[in-house]
């Protein structure tokens, strides 16, 4: 029955129904399930659509060349007193006050500073150098994991080093450091790597406009199964190796990730769902040379990475995942011309990816609403007449 209705099972069927067992006669019986949805999208040809531009601006270079100079930075042996954020070794022994003061010292690594190093240790090291000795008394707090926990407490020992993140100036040497001439040259180069990355967010809102209006105006929902799958996806993503189903220490925290995950889940099930139907409904072909020249212009934008680049494509499987991009690429760009554009926003190139133009947050959270509550795509299905014991 679900191959003569056409239907694509997305859950395991439920049993809803169950009649009656007689003698030579055949069990009814009724199951129903989540199936995969049939689309038809209409596009609306003359539509107004606003697109959005994204242009890199001088905060987007300041931004950027600052990026770079932090990434340069590296830890320096500093011989001035203990500043907030540098790195010490100390060895250091802890006991109570009139206890002997010999004894083995142990290596400690102190972030000055930082709210997760004990109060005790950064009074300890206040206003030290590299090579000075140390010794405070304190209180050692009733809640720290230690044997001396609400006692008074000494800490004795030597400051062994101080080390200090330091970031280079933004300045020819820098930028000769950085493969270029001078600093003008690398403003240049880092200006024109900003305007690549704007034409493409630029594309990307185009794309995400097509979708978002196709989605609306042929009232797309998407199947729980599917949410939920996407969802799963998206965790694992983000939890690496961690199993979220046996992780039982951070179940609750979990959950809530779940539901903060579950509308852009919908969305990006919805754009898959109206892209295959669009990709399956045009006829269109993406080269080997238009795949050879997108693969050289990432290539040629990695610089000394372009190899990589290169050698990533060299696979059939990736070079098919790019065709099937490129030709998703291709026809909605065909479906954008059948539009009527118009300038939407101009936006940065820092500022984050946001909803298509006339389309606010509260708009926004509301279809997410509606999405996540209505009704999925089900099939009641009544079981062959075999007068099988299902």
């Amino acid at each position: 029955a679900i191959q003569a209705e056409g239907l694509v099972p997305l859950s395991r069927p439920q049993l809803e129904e169950l009649g009656e067992l007689r003698d030579n006669n055949p069990l009814d019986a009724t199951f129903t399930f989540e199936v995969m949805p049939t689309l038809t999208i209409d596009i609306d040809e003359g539509a107004d659509m606003p697109i959005d531009v994204v242009e890199a601006d001088e905060e987007d270079l300041r931004l950027e060349l600052e990026g770079m100079t932090q990434r340069k930075a590296d830890l320096q042996e500093v011989d001035g007193p203990v500043e907030d954020g540098d790195d010490c070794l100390a060895r250091l022994r802890v006991t109570e006050p009139d206890a002997s003061s010999e004894g083995e010292l142990d290596e400690r690594h102190i972030r000055a500073g930082s709210p997760a190093t004990p109060a005790w240790l950064l009074e300890a090291i206040a206003e030290k150098s590299k090579g000075d000795s140390i010794s405070h008394d304190f209180e050692m707090p009733q809640e720290e994991a230690h044997a001396l926990a609400g006692k008074a407490c000494r800490v004795e020992g030597e400051l062994v080093s101080v080390k200090r993140r330091v970031v280079p100036e933004l300045d020819d040497d820098f930028a000769v450091s950085m493969g270029c001439d001078d600093l003008a040259a690398l403003q240049d180069k880092v200006n024109a790597d900003l305007a690549t990355r704007a034409e493409r967010r630029t594309t990307l809102l185009r794309h995400k406009a097509v979708l978002a209006h196709l989605i609306a105006s042929n009232e797309v929902s998407a199947p729980a199964t599917l949410i939920d799958q996407e969802i799963s996806r998206q965790l694992q993503q983000i939890l690496g190796g961690i199993d979220p189903r046996t992780s039982q220490a951070i179940a609750g925290q979990i959950e809530q990730l779940r539901d903060r995950l579950r509308p852009a889940a919908t969305q990006a099930v919805e754009e898959a769902l109206v892209m295959q139907n669009l990709v399956d409904n045009q006829d269109v072909e993406v080269s080997d040379e238009e795949i050879a020249a997108r693969i050289e212009e990432m290539a040629l934008g990695m610089d000394d990475r372009a190899a990589e680049v290169r050698e990533s494509f060299a696979q059939e499987d990736a070079r098919q995942n790019l065709r099937a991009q490129m030709a998703e690429e291709k026809v909605l760009e065909s479906v954008l011309e059948k539009f009527s554009t118009r300038a939407g926003r101009t936006l940065a190139l820092r500022d984050p990816l946001v909803d298509p133009p006339g389309q606010d947050a509260d708009e926004a959270t509301e279809q997410a609403s509606q999405s996540e509550s209505a009704e999925p795509a089900t099939s009641d299905v009544d079981s062959p007449d075999q007068g099988d014991e299902t």
